[in-house]
């Protein structure tokens, strides 16, 4: 994660110090000085390039080295070689694991430099410049963490939209969708019997496939809402052709487990629809100091091999009431079907 944290290159201009003492030498101890000079600035070089993910004796053979070489000229050539240190502590807090190991490699650097040079300013300057890029890597560490982690929500955000896109869309077009097929098969019934009646059940299968359209965009955009009394309604409507016996108390629920309830019967309404040939469906709700009860009874199931219990829309409900803390069973009884939902009044604390 670090390797990208070298960016100190411009610090081999320091090298600039050693290299006009050198100039101000012999020929001979010009060309040795001109040469650890080289030697230091590669090294330097080639420490700014590596990262945590080199392995440790690579990283530690160049630190070694470039110590050695920056120490070596100091003991040689005196105080204008102080930098040869301070880039050698520079490296270590690149190139060393934060941060007790990189604060182990600065300070024996620092000792070092106060050791050949004879005096503690050596130390300090060596150390204090250490220290600088000691701040600078945990910085920068830090905020290559924060941004892994901003970039980790961002991720989970958009497939959580995804998949509340997918859950809501499979919910609303289940149910639109099935309820035009059953009005369009009914005004295919009726085009013998009474044309009137089935002019209106198709303006009905024209109704409900505009709702559908705005519900889908609404969906996709997030502005998708619903009321438990909505879709009770919704529900009278669609099962027309069953007896529909609704016990619904009056709402002491926040809005958000009212949206939930409205689902679930959305969902049980759907089923009943494609699964089942109900002749009688029972809707209930009934509030509790502590939690809120749904149940939908029908009272036949078409197909037997079926399970609408297990369906992708009871899966979507689920994630829905899991969110506000509560919970589903589905499940076939006496021939009939029954989904019931309990939610927390106050949703999910």
């Amino acid at each position: 994660m670090r390797g990208a944290q070298g960016g100190l290159y411009v610090l081999v201009i320091l090298l600039v110090l050693p290299l006009l003492d050198a100039l101000r030498r012999g020929v001979a101890g010009g060309i040795a000085s001109a040469a650890c000079v080289l030697i230091v600035g590669v090294l330097f070089v080639i420490g700014q390039g590596m990262s945590l993910d080199s392995k440790l004796w690579h990283r530690v053979s160049v630190l070694t080295a470039l110590a050695a070489a920056s120490l070596t000229g100091l003991s040689i050539w005196g105080s204008p070689w102080v930098v040869g240190p301070v880039l050698a502590a520079v490296t270590c807090a690149h190139a060393l694991p934060l941060v007790a190991r990189a604060c182990v490699g600065v300070a024996a650097v620092s000792i070092a430099s106060a050791a050949v040079a004879g005096e503690l300013t050596a130390a300090v300057v060596v150390g204090g410049a250490g220290a600088i890029a000691l701040l600078r890597a945990r910085l920068l560490a830090e905020i290559a963490v924060s941004r892994a982690g901003k970039e980790a929500l961002a991720r989970a955000a958009v497939e959580n939209e995804r998949l509340r896109i997918a859950r809501d869309l499979h919910d609303l077009l289940g149910h639109s969708l099935a309820t035009m097929v059953v009005k369009a098969e009914l005004a295919e019934r009726l085009t013998v019997v009474d044309a009137k009646l089935a002019a209106q059940a198709a303006r009905d299968v024209q109704s409900v496939g505009r709702a559908a359209m705005v519900e889908v965009g609404e969906a996709v955009t997030g502005y998708r809402t619903s009321s438990l009394d909505a879709e009770v309604a919704r529900a009278l409507d669609t099962l027309a052709a069953s007896t529909v016996n609704v016990d619904v108390a009056e709402r002491t629920w926040s809005a958000d487990v009212d949206a939930v309830l409205a689902w679930a019967v959305r969902e049980a309404a759907t089923n009943v629809i494609r699964h089942a040939d109900a002749t009688t469906v029972g809707i209930t709700v009934t509030p509790g100091p502590e939690e809120v009860v749904l149940q939908v009874i029908n009272d036949n199931r078409a197909d037997s091999s079926s399970n609408p219990g297990s369906g992708q829309g009871i899966l979507g409900l689920r994630e829905r009431v899991d969110a506000v803390g509560g919970t589903v069973t589905a499940f076939a009884s006496d021939g009939g079907f029954e989904l019931t939902v309990t939610v927390p009044t106050g949703g999910k604390s």
